[in-house]
């Protein structure tokens, strides 16, 4: 029956909308036989989700020292040859626990050759979340809260962020000679060299991994004579350190003041005295007026280029089944005495069932991949990793000690977080993560991504004091073309200001 009082009026004007689907539905996990060493980003995965990273252990022999590989410092304290010259440490007994296959995950079979020039054991997994408070796991909040010595404060109703400089007693020790945690001692901008690779050279290998995209570069033992793109690091790193590879990861794995970015781009380096590898990490942000990185659109083209190959390889085959299918079918029922009436008169088969146009249209589109692909290889473009307009647009970053952010997790990582991010198009991230979640192994045509809709980073880890997370701005070092050595208080607390208020949360 009808109420008395008419039906109050809609909350809202307009009707709500439509849920937006997600595009980036996470790969089913393998079930039946996972691949050795597999993980994934799915934190309420009880099998393979970070919080099980950790039972990811190494079940092969000892490893063997890459013959290729000698430490510099090797060299130079064994003149006469000591038959155990790239001894530097002793391979680790096999080990059993856990359910192996620590051997098998991307990360290990990239450093693993180059083991004895990383100060990390990288047959021990440091990802188990019960040592997380005597490690430094990667990625953390690089946030000025979390260094130790900054204090907010007002003055005169304005706010200021004060860091500790050096000659500060931090931990209050008494002792300011010593190392303090939280000072930056860097003194010049990370110098750059842009190397002698084109975007197109096939030597420098365009990786769609399960979880991010790579260029990876390759390995020089002298670097003083490579023709990789190198960086000169300050604070007593020692001249200019080859490029090992760039990767680009979808969201950021870090955070910055709080803030968590659509993507991030970081280029690895390995110093092989040091036996570390320093990291600039640019965080990836969308531009105010939706416009294009220029420079980043010629990585992304090779990437592109790499996918379409495989898709299309993969649906050619598919289609080269599906047509011998068709006509094993159509041959068992003449065999049987049937006609071939079955076929429709558009020229669709019932076991293939797409209209010939279809295949047409196929067939063009592979001939514009493989035409995409030729046109790509014939560029002269020159393209660096720390291109100063569109990449590398900030001189000033922050510093800490961490690891790896996957199995096996290792502990010989100096990031440098730069504290500007580059700007790219809503398509670009649309394409980026297009490339990372949809790519389909060549071997098996399966998709193999591990994201988790549309993730793949793993959870924030505590900040330790291990980790000597520090800043520097324009108070420490300026530009090398600048003519003053360092800028004014104010100036430094409108940058520090920028940071908080522009990029943070």
């Amino acid at each position: 029956p009808p109420t008395s009082t008419p039906t109050a009026s809609p909350v809202t004007a307009q009707p709500t909308a439509q849920p937006t689907p997600n595009m980036w539905i996470s790969s089913p996990v393998p079930q039946d036989d996972p691949p050795k060493g597999y993980f994934n980003y799915d934190p309420d995965d009880k099998s393979f989700g970070p919080g099980r990273w950790g039972e990811i252990s190494y079940s092969g022999p000892p490893p063997t020292p890459s013959p290729t590989v000698t430490p510099p410092d090797a060299k130079a304290n064994n003149k006469n040859n000591d038959k155990n010259v790239n001894r530097v440490n002793p391979s680790p007994a096999p080990t059993y626990g856990g359910r192996g296959g620590l051997e098998y995950t991307p990360e290990y079979k990239r450093w693993i050759p180059v083991q004895e020039v990383v100060k990390a054991d990288l047959t021990d997994n440091r990802c188990d979340p019960s040592n997380l408070d005597k490690s430094s796991q990667s990625p953390i909040d690089v946030s000025m809260v979390n260094i130790a010595g900054y204090e907010k404060n007002v003055r005169q109703g304005v706010v200021y962020h004060d860091l500790a400089t050096n000659g500060d007693d931090v931990d209050g020790d008494g002792d300011i000679e010593e190392f303090e945690t939280g000072v930056c001692y860097e003194h010049h901008e990370i110098r750059r060299r842009e190397g002698d690779f084109q975007i197109r050279n096939g030597i420098v290998e365009k990786q769609i991994l399960p979880n991010k995209l790579r260029l990876a570069y390759p390995y020089h033992e002298n670097y003083e004579l490579s023709p990789n793109p190198a960086a000169d690091f300050p604070h007593n790193w020692g001249g200019k350190i080859d490029v090992r590879h760039v990767d680009i990861s979808v969201p950021s794995q870090h955070l910055l003041e709080g803030k968590r970015y659509p993507a991030e781009y970081q280029i690895w380096h390995l110093h092989q005295k040091r036996r570390r590898s320093p990291v600039v990490s640019i965080f990836m942000d969308l531009h105010p007026d939706d416009t294009a990185n220029p420079h980043l659109q010629m990585m992304l083209d090779e990437f592109q280029v790499v996918w379409q190959s495989s898709f299309f390889d993969c649906d050619d085959r598919r289609r080269r089944l599906l047509r011998a299918e068709a006509d094993l079918y159509e041959r068992v029922k003449m065999w049987l005495g049937g006609t071939n009436d079955d076929a429709d008169e558009g020229g669709t088969s019932t076991i293939l069932d797409e209209p010939q146009e279809y295949e047409l249209e196929f067939r063009q589109r592979v001939a514009e991949s493989r035409s995409n692909l030729r046109r790509a290889q014939a560029s002269n473009a020159v393209w660096s990793p720390y291109d100063r307009t569109h990449i590398m647009s900030s001189i000033h970053f922050y510093g800490y000690t961490g690891s790896m952010t996957e199995p096996p997790c290792s502990e010989f990582v100096e990031y440098r977080i730069m504290d500007r991010p580059m700007l790219i198009s809503r398509s670009q991230l649309f394409q980026i993560k297009f490339l990372i979640f949809n790519y389909k192994d060549p071997d098996t045509c399966e998709r193999r991504s591990t994201h988790a809709e549309g993730r793949a980073n793993r959870p924030i880890q505590t900040v330790q004091e291990k980790h000597r997370l520090y800043r520097c701005t324009c108070r420490d070092f300026l530009a090398d073309s600048n003519t003053a050595t360092r800028c004014e208080v104010e100036e430094e607390q409108v940058q520090l200001r920028e940071t908080v208020d522009s990029y943070g949360a």
